[in-house]
């Protein structure tokens, strides 16, 4: 087979391969939320000479064309694959693995995001707070602070001082001291309900509470954890 000849059967090849992908692509059903990210995924955006002509139509059809790539779960764990098995990065997605535990490397820390937050916290306390209220917040550090091995992390005592000057009127509560990695589940970002008892009884202390510890542990689903999701 000649040069000519093989460059044609490879064009014809890589074109056959483009239109069936979007052949697929076109007859896949749309789905309408993603279990593993969390999150709606795009749907057809509205076509509209307003869209067309603001840009919006094709900005939320680019994002519709890859929330909506056939079997685009597949392809998310393979390049998660290659990148940590064979690039051998670090992390993928943000996510590392620690000690048996899927992490998120938040970083850096959003400050307007905390002005925001206090700015809704100043807007119910002049609205709905009373004198005779009592009113407390604390702040829960995220897994990747309990590691320290070169890893980006939050400012959390910024995030402290932003708060505590635009939150005079509520009593801050440390609960830092009384967590760890361990407290957390491996493939999730959220606290194990069965380790949490430090953190239980120094809220209860502060605020001078009687808390019972009954309760009754039910299976409820076999959700893998949301790091599972973008890392596995």
């Amino acid at each position: 087979m000649n040069d000519k000849i093989k460059n044609i059967v490879v064009t014809i090849s890589f074109l056959l391969v483009i239109i069936m992908v979007l052949l697929i692509n076109i007859i896949t059903k749309d789905v309408y939320i993603s279990l593993t990210e969390r999150r709606r995924l795009q749907q057809f955006p509205e076509i509209s000479i307003a869209t067309l002509f603001d840009g919006s139509f094709f900005e939320k059809f680019e994002k519709y064309t890859m929330d909506q790539f056939f079997e685009r779960e597949a392809f998310r764990k393979l390049k998660t694959n290659i990148e940590i098995g064979l690039l051998k990065k670090q992390d993928s997605n943000n996510i590392y693995e620690y000690d048996r535990s899927l992490i998120e490397q938040i970083y850096p820390l959003n400050e307007k995001s905390i002005l925001n937050l206090t700015n809704k916290m100043n807007e119910i306390n002049e609205r709905y707070i009373t004198d005779t209220n009592r009113v407390y917040y604390t702040i829960v550090p995220d897994k990747n602070y309990f590691v320290n091995e070169h890893n980006l992390k939050l400012d959390y005592q910024k995030m402290k001082d932003i708060i505590k000057e635009n939150i005079n009127w509520a009593t801050y509560i440390d609960i830092f001291d009384s967590l760890e990695l361990s407290s957390y589940y491996y493939t999730d970002s959220h606290w194990k309900q069965e380790r949490l008892q430090g953190v239980v009884d120094k809220i209860k202390n502060e605020m001078n509470l009687e808390i019972e510890n009954k309760y009754q542990e039910k299976k409820i689903t076999d959700f893998k954890g949301v790091y599972a999701g973008r890392y596995l």
